[in-house]
């Protein structure tokens, strides 16, 4: 009876250890990512996000190939939820997508229509 009353109370405790290791699982956006918009213009199609935090407050500053920088405004960042919007030439772009696998992956909303981003962490 004791080695049954044993092997539940182990058996409970890993439980509790693997359900707060997935809980907490959710990988740290924060750092540098390298982003690619295949159907984007060309001089907007790569370049990094980066992911921050500013007074407790979510960041993200785009920066394109050419070395233009653009704070990114409305930045929500929850669990594995990312979205934020930019003002390019005049014209508003939002993006809204999914921290997955290591992986940014979502759509970018501009006048030109809906298109593909992908990103992965570099720092």
């Amino acid at each position: 009876m004791r080695k049954l009353m044993m092997f539940f109370l182990v058996a409970f405790c890993a439980t509790l250890m693997v359900n707060h290791a997935a809980a907490s699982g959710t990988e740290n956006p924060k750092g540098i990512w390298e982003y690619k918009v295949p159907a984007a213009p060309y001089e907007y199609s790569a370049g990094k996000l980066i992911l921050g935090e500013t007074d407790g407050k979510a960041t993200v500053t785009i920066k394109f190939m050419s070395g233009t920088e653009l704070k990114a405004k409305n930045v929500k960042i929850e669990k594995e939820t990312i979205s934020f919007g930019v003002e390019i030439e005049s014209n508003p772009v939002t993006f809204s997508g999914k921290l997955v696998d290591g992986k940014i992956t979502g759509k970018v909303n501009s006048p030109e229509g809906l298109m593909d981003l992908t990103a992965e962490k570099k720092q």
